[in-house]
């Protein structure tokens, strides 16, 4: 693994080889001081090499440092000869230490230490590595020379055995996606928050196949991104999504002083002194922009991010992004968290403005978002957007015609079998603005019923049906349609039959049809 950014310092590598110890702030990814420690699920030895800090060319040009973490460094035999003569000149300062020891019977004072080498934290004492280790790692790495240039900081994972492989393996199979059709990869998701990395490269010598994904940005409120994966054989596809960021300590006086005392208690609670409640804390959310053919899903539920994806799902096909704080897997959210809760509150509220602009939108497929974006799934943020008082209680659903917003409880959602007489009888419904005017808009109801569906709108149907009722002398839409079609013949009455759909409107719909073409 490799980056481009800022070189590992000295001080850097006091932190790596301590627990819970960041100098990152809270608008940092890996502000918590634990992550790199994850990378012992696969190997025993991390290697890290990173360029000068004080120059601006790659590791390979201008070596910095290089250690390994060893999860067993006293096996080193300098390592242990070092610490040992370090322990014997302690007691050789220190003779009233010695001599009570002495008093106890422990004549050799580092004998007596000399088993707690096997029990410490491997990490604590890092070894040296230099720049012959890296030539050496570099004919194993087999790093093509165009990358070669960029990199200023590598890190080696000597995989364990062959489960680590394994391991590994699936690992890249979550960053590059394409596990299930239209789920993005992790390095995917990475890319739309975090700023600082706008490329990603994955190499699989292993299995002989190689990723890229790279961003590009369209400033804007909301900005557009759009994240191009090169696949395997130069298969290229390209994924836009609305990006909308907001600082969740601004805003109402009263709302910023119970959010900073809530950081503060997070901060106090882990500890984490370089990250400040003064800091601003962004939170942002990320929604695929629609296709330009049809009205269908946005996606797959979208994922809650920590600056790098989760595994938890939000509910809705958007991703949020904010410092969450993980569960100890760091594949999760615990929203019982009150630091999580008041970001997954201002998730919440961002949504609600996303959807306000696109509201606004002179283009439908935009309007449509609005309904789209709302695809309720199980999550956090689905709940937070349906319960009473949400996001969702409010004019969310685009209505037929596609020019206005109903609120759900103000919808009609016909059922399968009304849809499919709609084609029958719309022309005559035109005409009846109250009959259409329940209805969402014709793209929605064609292409994203299953979106419809899960936003739990109240059924059309009701006895006797809307479109089967007369007004006194009045026909009912089936016979109004039936009239206006009785020339078209048999092409047009084909599909009018009872054989399927809604059986029992059908052919009540039908009886009706038959007496007024008659």
């Amino acid at each position: 693994m490799s980056n481009g950014g800022q070189a590992v310092t000295a001080r850097n590598l006091e932190r790596l080889s301590s627990l819970a110890d960041s100098d990152k702030t809270g608008v940092l990814v890996g502000n918590k001081g634990v992550g790199f420690k994850a990378v012992y699920q696969v190997t025993d030895a991390p290697e890290i090499y990173s360029a000068s800090a004080e120059r601006a060319g790659s590791v390979f040009t201008d070596f910095g440092v290089g250690i390994a973490l060893e999860q067993h460094p006293f096996e080193q035999q300098v390592l242990r000869a070092a610490v040992e003569d370090d322990v014997a000149a302690f007691f050789r300062d220190n003779a009233g230490l010695a001599q009570a020891l002495a008093g106890r019977g422990i004549e050799n004072p580092v004998g007596a230490v000399r088993f707690k080498f096997e029990r410490v934290a491997g990490f604590k004492f890092p070894l040296a590595r230099d720049a012959h280790d890296l030539s050496a790692r570099l004919d194993e790495l087999r790093i093509p020379d165009g990358e070669r240039e960029s990199i200023r900081t590598l890190v080696v994972l000597p995989l364990r055995d062959q489960r680590a492989s394994d391991d590994v393996s699936r690992a890249i199979d979550r960053l590059v996606g394409g596990a299930k059709a239209g789920e993005p990869g992790q390095a995917e998701l990475a890319l739309l928050f975090l700023a600082g990395v706008s490329k990603i490269v994955v190499i699989d010598h292993a299995r002989g196949a190689q990723w890229s994904f790279s961003r590009a940005i369209h400033a804007g409120t909301p900005s557009e991104t759009t994240i191009t994966v090169t696949a395997p054989a130069g298969i290229e596809r390209s994924n836009r999504f609305w990006l909308l960021q907001r600082d969740g300590l601004a805003g109402a006086a009263p709302t910023v002083e119970r959010r900073r005392q809530i950081v503060g208690a997070a901060l106090r609670e882990f500890g984490l002194e370089a990250w400040s409640d003064d800091d601003p804390l962004p939170v942002s959310i990320a929604l695929p922009m629609p296709g330009s053919e049809g009205a269908g899903a946005l996606g797959p539920p979208g994922r809650f991010c920590l600056g790098l994806p989760t595994q938890q799902a939000t509910g809705l096909p958007l991703h949020a992004d904010a410092r969450f704080f993980a569960t100890i897997s760091r594949t999760g959210l615990d929203f019982a968290l009150p630091c999580n809760a008041m970001l997954l509150d201002v998730a919440g509220e961002l949504l609600g403005e996303l959807l306000g602009i696109l509201r606004g939108s002179p283009r439908i497929e935009e309007r449509r978002a609005v309904t789209l974006a709302l695809h309720r799934t199980e999550g956090g943020l689905a709940d937070r957007a349906f319960a009473p008082g949400g996001v969702a209680d409010g004019d969310v659903v685009l209505a037929w015609g596609g020019q206005s917003f109903l609120a759900r409880v103000d919808c009609r959602m016909p059922s399968e079998g009304e849809r499919s007489l709609l084609g029958f009888v719309r022309d005559v419904l035109t005409g009846q603005e109250l009959e259409l005017g329940v209805l969402p808009e014709e793209g929605l109801l064609a292409d994203a019923a299953d979106v419809l569906d899960s936003l739990g709108l109240p059924a059309l149907t009701t006895s006797p049906h809307p479109w089967l009722q007369r007004e006194g002398e009045k026909a009912s839409v089936v016979e109004s349609a039936a009239r206006s079609h009785r020339a078209d013949g048999p092409g047009y009455w084909e599909g009018f039959t009872p054989d399927h759909g809604a059986r029992c409107l059908r052919t009540e719909a039908t009886a009706q049809a038959q007496v007024a073409v008659s």
